[in-house]
């Protein structure tokens, strides 16, 4: 995904709030002294071509392409529903850096066709307010989605953890969190792996996302049943998410879930689909691409060793150890108020979903 463009439309906000009077000349013949409102016109005019600078990447999500029959005028040539898979995946800006562009763009119509600029001064300031949260919030997202935890981060982790009696594992040797959650549930330690990360389905392990989210219900997806689906063997199912790309290997270009799977069915495996399907290279020299392959077949195909059950007991809650810790990162705002009841954290709705029990 494209970095977002982070957008300045405070600037926008301050400059309708600002006076639009000049002062008089002072006695001496020279004019007064005054600032530069916070949103100068300088200022949204460099915003708004910025604007039209990322016009030109929206036709690609406002019409796609889709789905047609060769015909006698395309000389045989149509574009075939895994084309549009291909385009889709393809796509540089994300659903809500589209959905911003379209509100943003609202906002500079407003601004340009107005006749009774006062009528609609409150209007375009709120939305400018709405549209400034809006782009630092997707701005933070892609923040943190390219600059992960560190290693101090994992550290304090875990001692606000132990503080609070939550059992917590290190995954042995070169094995991954996702690998050692999913060895956990198969072999009955648990029912559940709860991440985002989808690798945790190539082991066959039933997944729940969306945990941290309060705005979409939570999704239950049982790998193993997704292998039933596609009717594949364990073998075939492996290469067929290595083809889409993992942790541990590249997605080819222009190979999606659909032509994945078509391939897989057809070949049997990767090194034949590379065989038989020579307008599909992967993105780096074959042999290289192949030895990825075959190391992420062994990540797969191994689980990690399930620890001692002793390390899985709940343990004791120290609470001033907690309140130490809090108060050492600068978190202590969150336990300050005497009437929060934690009990009721999580009650209600949490996530806005409707389960029904069947």
């Amino acid at each position: 995904m494209a970095p977002p463009r982070r957008n300045g439309y405070d600037s926008i906000a301050s400059h309708l709030e600002s006076p639009r009077k000049f002062n008089n000349a002072n006695d001496t013949g020279e004019p007064p002294y005054t600032p530069a409102p916070p949103g100068s016109l300088a200022d949204i005019s460099q915003l708004y071509e910025e604007y039209k600078h990322s016009i030109p990447r929206l036709p690609s999500l406002v019409e796609p392409p889709t789905a047609e029959p060769p015909s006698s005028t395309t000389s045989g040539v149509g574009v075939s529903s895994e084309d549009v898979e291909e385009a889709h995946v393809e796509y540089a800006l994300s659903k809500s850096q589209h959905s911003l562009m379209i509100e943003e763009g609202k906002l500079w119509h407003g601004l340009a066709h107005s006749d009774d600029p006062e009528a609609v001064e409150s209007i375009l300031r709120s939305l400018a307010e709405e549209l400034e949260i809006k782009s630092s919030l997707l701005s933070e997202s892609y923040d943190r989605r390219t600059h992960p935890p560190t290693s101090e981060t994992y550290e304090q982790s875990k001692e606000i953890l132990q503080a609070m009696g939550v059992p917590y594992i290190t995954p042995p040797g070169p094995f991954e969190a996702e690998a050692l959650a999913a060895s956990l549930v198969i072999n009955g330690y648990a029912d559940y792996v709860a991440s985002e990360d989808t690798d945790v389905l190539v082991y066959e392990a039933p997944l729940i996302r969306n945990i941290t989210s309060s705005s979409g219900p939570l999704v239950l997806i049982s790998g193993a049943d997704v292998r039933t689906v596609l009717q594949l063997d364990r073998p075939g199912y492996i290469d067929f998410a290595l083809l889409l790309g993992t942790d541990f290997s590249q997605r080819i270009k222009n190979v999606g879930p659909a032509r994945a799977l078509k391939f897989i069915r057809e070949h049997g495996s990767i090194e034949r689909v590379l065989e038989h399907e020579r307008q599909y290279p992967p993105r780096v020299p074959e042999v290289e691409y192949l030895q990825q392959v075959q190391l992420a077949r062994n990540v797969f195909q191994t689980l990690p060793p399930t620890p001692d059950r002793v390390l899985l007991q709940q343990g004791e809650v120290d609470e001033d150890a907690v309140l130490a810790i809090l108060e050492k990162y600068g978190l202590s705002r969150y336990v300050e108020a005497e009437d929060w009841d934690c009990g009721q954290a999580l009650a209600g709705n949490y996530f806005s979903d409707n389960p029904i029990a069947e």
